[in-house]
């Protein structure tokens, strides 16, 4: 009986957050095609790019505070459909500051999503906190992995002018889930006044293994395609080098929210992220199908720690457990990264494997961080 209530409240989320994700990743696919519209210089494609990722990581510290005020449910599905309509009518617009204005609306319906939805996923749960919360997120990784490939698709068949058409599904689908899913209550009074500043301090160590680790996952995701380039591979290849590895990355998700709530959080995330630097060692000092292996690997280890970190936050800070998930998820992306910039700035001045053997020591670097960090669980004895 409670799982099928679980999953009744859990299967909405996901499929939201599958949505969502799918569109957010639309622009990678979108980027060719701006700069051939719009006869755009390299640094102004990728400032596209920027604009995208530091609003729909920076602001989800003030809708993760909104949620824990105005209920969680006030987004889980608007959210979604916001970045879809807006993201799809990119192919529309006749100048490239109006592409701007729509992306920084369809970050707005992002950021507004997850802190939310990720705080409402976590609380359907007690015993198998991990594990749902896991579920949640691998839903919205592999609508990441997917999105780029479902645009590309539509635009070699339709054309980039007809991208608003890409809206319709997402229409569809949220007036479907509006009809049946079953909204949870806003947060009393009572509990919206539990939150204070001073309890999310906890949240700091993990804070910092986000920053840390997050810095390899985006630094391996944006320049993986340059190295493989070097490494005498062609563009297609690189790309199913790389989806194959946000695949098994999302397999790493699911199976670091179930060995959480088995093992205790901050055993799980220090042994993934340890186990992981040796993979990327190898994989960047070999070559062939084994490395390949190796990448695949400790990437998915690499991602097992991304549900267990969020699902420690919130239970050490339930009554602020949206703006828990927006520091752990949004805020912690988005300084790593900007810290990537960094990495191709070393790049250019040692090469960029150099530069990545250097970037992943910051994995047993956050592996020792994650040992100083709180239980909450382990430490009021409750059960898991």
């Amino acid at each position: 009986m409670a799982r099928a209530k679980r999953m009744t409240g859990l299967v909405p989320l996901m499929v939201s957050h599958f949505t969502n994700d799918i569109y957010s990743n639309f622009l990678p696919a979108y980027i060719p095609q701006l700069i051939a519209k719009f006869s755009l210089s390299l640094t102004l494609a990728g400032g596209a790019s920027s604009v995208y990722s530091s609003i729909s990581s920076f602001t989800q510290l003030l809708f993760g505070y909104a949620g824990d005020r105005l209920g969680r449910a006030n987004f889980a599905l608007l959210a979604p459909l916001i970045t879809a309509v807006f993201m799809s009518a990119v192919g529309l617009m006749p100048s490239y500051p109006l592409v701007l204005c729509l992306l920084v609306l369809a970050a707005l319906g992002t950021a507004s999503f997850h802190p939310s939805s990720a705080s409402q996923a976590g609380g359907l749960s007690q015993h198998h906190k991990g594990m749902v919360v896991s579920s949640f997120i691998a839903a919205g990784s592999l609508g990441y992995a997917l999105g780029p490939l479902l645009a590309t698709g539509f635009i070699g068949v339709a054309g980039f002018e007809r991208t608003y058409l890409l809206a319709l599904p997402s229409l569809l689908l949220i007036a479907v889930l509006w009809r049946r899913t079953r909204w949870p209550a806003k947060p009393r009074p009572a509990e919206r006044a539990k939150g204070s500043a001073r309890a999310l301090l906890p949240l700091l160590p993990l804070w910092l293994v986000v920053i840390l680790r997050s810095t390899v996952q985006i630094s391996f995701t944006t320049f993986l395609l340059v190295l493989l380039e070097q490494r005498g591979l062609s563009q297609l290849a690189g790309s199913l080098v790389l989806g194959l590895s946000l695949f098994v990355g999302t397999l790493g998700t699911l199976g670091g929210g179930y060995l959480s709530d088995r093992l205790g959080r901050r055993w799980v995330t220090a042994l993934s992220l340890a186990l992981a630097y040796p993979l990327y060692f190898g994989f960047l000092h070999t070559g062939g199908a084994a490395s390949f292996s190796l990448l695949a690997t400790g990437w998915a280890l690499a991602a097992a720690s991304n549900p267990v970190i969020l699902t420690q936050a919130q239970e050490l800070a339930p009554a602020q457990a949206s703006m828990a998930s927006a520091i752990t998820m949004g805020f912690g992306w988005g300084i790593a990264g900007l810290l990537v910039s960094l990495v191709g700035w070393l790049a250019d001045l040692r090469g960029l494997a150099a530069s990545l053997n250097w970037t992943i020591l910051a994995l047993p670097l956050a592996a020792v961080v994650s040992l100083t960090t709180r239980e909450q669980g382990r430490e009021t004895g409750e059960p898991r």
